[in-house]
């Protein structure tokens, strides 16, 4: 073989080289691409749901709040649409494809729910209780924070997961581009 033809095939020998190491990358690439996808998809659902289910707790509140002041209608009113928005974003959670820290949460909220929907499904109008602040402060409100907290530490770990889904895909991405 003639000089000439040794430098083509070595030339050759480094395209293909080149190609293989490009094709892998992509390959690489869309496989990451794809399971960072469903990951911060998954937590965002969750991270929505957690707050709408925050904000329909503050709605139940108020409405607490309205019966202990004597407003039977309107605040059985909120607490209807606060209920019907919390319960349905608590089945969107549990639904979720989540991490059994994340599944732990959720059935302390369950708990601790039931246990506040008792306190306002019995009546407060025309009992001891209606205007009774210490009774609110002691039962209602305990009751209310434990949820919120609750709920506040699912927003921590999933907005903690997709950070560290991100920092992991940078990190991949680097050790993907080395190749090329």
């Amino acid at each position: 073989m003639k000089l000439k033809g040794k430098i083509f095939f070595g030339f050759m020998i480094l395209a293909l080289m080149l190609f293989i190491a490009g094709a892998w990358s992509i390959y690489q690439l869309s496989n990451i691409s794809s399971s960072v996808s469903e990951v911060i998809s998954e937590n965002y659902s969750s991270i929505h749901s957690a707050r709408l289910m925050s904000e329909a707790l503050e709605r139940e509140d108020s409405g607490i709040l309205l019966l202990h002041m004597g407003n039977w209608e309107k605040g059985r009113e909120i607490l209807r649409n606060g209920d019907s928005l919390f319960t349905e974003n608590l089945l969107a959670l549990q639904s979720s494809d989540t991490s059994t820290e994340e599944n732990n949460l959720i059935k302390q909220i369950e708990v601790e729910y039931s246990d506040y929907k008792n306190i306002w499904k019995k009546p407060i109008v025309g009992t001891q209780k209606e205007g009774d602040l210490d009774w609110y402060f002691k039962e209602v409100h305990a009751k209310f924070q434990i949820i919120k907290d609750i709920i506040n530490e699912i927003l921590v770990l999933n907005e903690g997961t997709i950070y560290s889904t991100a920092v992991e895909m940078n990190k991949q991405s680097n050790s993907i581009i080395m190749p090329g």
